[in-house]
């Protein structure tokens, strides 16, 4: 029992080790060691349970920093769109348009 406890508290070190080492992560390097990281607390729940609410705050800093770069991504590259030129019509096609426009309606 002490022995599982002992190795409890070591994994629990490591965890907050690696939650803290998360600043230091960006993109997909970021996103690869959050997945390590979900991973390694799915395997050790009562390691988790020694976890303090600042290595849980770290971590959901973490995951609003992933979360935050992509929706800037998404919204980024919608923006850079381009608009659609307008449909340049011809003579022609103008005055067909205009003839069944009815004054009235201005």
């Amino acid at each position: 029992m002490e022995n599982q406890d002992r190795h409890n508290e070591q994994i629990a070190s490591e965890l907050k080790a690696r939650i803290a080492s998360l600043c230091d992560f960006e993109g997909d390097s970021l996103k690869g060691e959050m997945g390590a990281l979900k991973k390694t607390l799915l395997e050790n729940p009562a390691a988790c349970s020694l976890l303090l609410d600042e290595d849980i705050g770290a971590a959901v800093a973490a995951l609003r920093r992933m979360v935050g770069v992509a929706i800037a991504t998404a919204t980024a590259s919608k923006k850079e769109a381009k608009p659609k030129a307008p449909k340049k019509l011809s003579a022609k096609e103008l005055a067909e348009l205009m003839a069944t426009v009815d004054d009235s309606e201005f």
